[in-house]
């Protein structure tokens, strides 16, 4: 009886201690983070645009040339007739694009790959037209109402569920030019708060920023430089069509530097641009290593979103 006892005992101890061991590395590496985390870092620096001043200078001294022509027509008894005086009110942002979270804990079959985020239909070519002068407008970023996301397959509990986070820090300028498109421009730099970065887990979220993590509260922003539009027609922007075109430059994040292409749409209406884009790349060519947490396992595979809308600055 002692010994049946005994036996038992040992058991127990030997089923127990794995339990225990496990319950320590759960709570180290990912409980007691997202409990003791350093808040995550707020606020995104204004992203440098200094390659648009000289198209800003262009165009106030081809805007100040029309003006006194204007006036020497008034002097000379001509009179103009204004059409739409009143500016119409821009687009709410409910209604320019798909958030990139209706995707979110998708279950569908696993796939390396992201489910392909939902694009517009872009607006046939119209006939071609002869290009007209330069006619920039410049835009800033409104973050409040964007969206920089990233979306990745991870494997929870033995389940596969699509992983969406966003953050609407997001700071940037953007040069139309409705002459001729092919001349538009974005500013030197597009920036991202990654330290802000939401997703409906607040524990990965935590994770995200934990020096035990990516890491993000000690590099906090995600720069894009270099930019160039590929694809742009060469022609007159007609009001409200919706355009494609590529976006190439160098991404950075944390101290990792790649070359990156979106692909993307774009619409301009109302004084406000839409753009809708992704790019498909690893994690690990951003220097950073999927986490493999045991009851917790991510793709490597992650698509990045931008939902951009940006009007004139107030």
């Amino acid at each position: 009886m002692k010994r049946s006892r005994a036996l038992m005992l040992g058991a127990a101890a030997l089923i127990g201690i794995p339990v225990i061991v496990f319950g320590i590395y759960i709570a180290v590496n990912f409980i007691i983070p997202s409990i003791f985390t350093t808040p995550s870092v707020t606020g995104v620096p204004t992203a440098r645009s200094n390659n648009l001043d000289a198209l800003r200078t262009q165009q106030a001294e081809r805007n100040l040339t029309a003006t006194a022509a204007r006036k020497s027509l008034y002097q000379h008894g001509v009179h103009a007739v204004a059409f739409g005086a009143n500016a119409e009110r821009p687009l709410p942002a409910q209604e320019l694009y798909v958030s990139c979270t209706a995707a979110r804990n998708a279950t569908a079959t696993p796939a390396n790959v992201p489910t392909a985020t939902p694009m517009p239909t872009a607006t046939p070519e119209p006939t071609p037209t002869a290009t007209a002068e330069s006619n920039f407008v410049f835009l800033t970023i409104v973050g409040e109402e964007s969206e920089a996301c990233y979306q990745v397959g991870e494997i929870l509990n033995g389940n596969f569920v699509l992983a969406v986070g966003v953050t609407k820090e997001i700071a940037g300028e953007v040069a139309i030019d409705l002459g001729n498109l092919a001349n538009s421009q974005l500013s030197e730099e597009i920036n991202v708060n990654l330290a802000q970065i939401r997703s409906d887990q607040r524990n990965r979220d935590n994770w995200m920023i934990s020096e035990r993590g990516f890491n993000f509260n000690k590099f906090p922003i995600a720069k894009f430089t270099n930019a160039e539009l590929i694809g742009l027609p060469q022609r007159a922007y007609r009001e409200g069509e919706t355009v494609t075109f590529q976006i190439k430059g160098n991404l950075q994040v944390r101290e990792a530097t790649r070359e990156t292409v979106f692909t993307a749409m774009g619409r301009y209406e109302k004084g406000t641009l839409v753009v809708t884009a992704f790019a498909d790349l690893k994690l690990t060519e951003l220097g950073l290593t999927p986490p493999n947490l045991g009851f917790v396992r991510v793709n490597d595979e992650v698509r990045i979103v931008l939902n951009l809308v940006a009007r004139a600055a107030q």
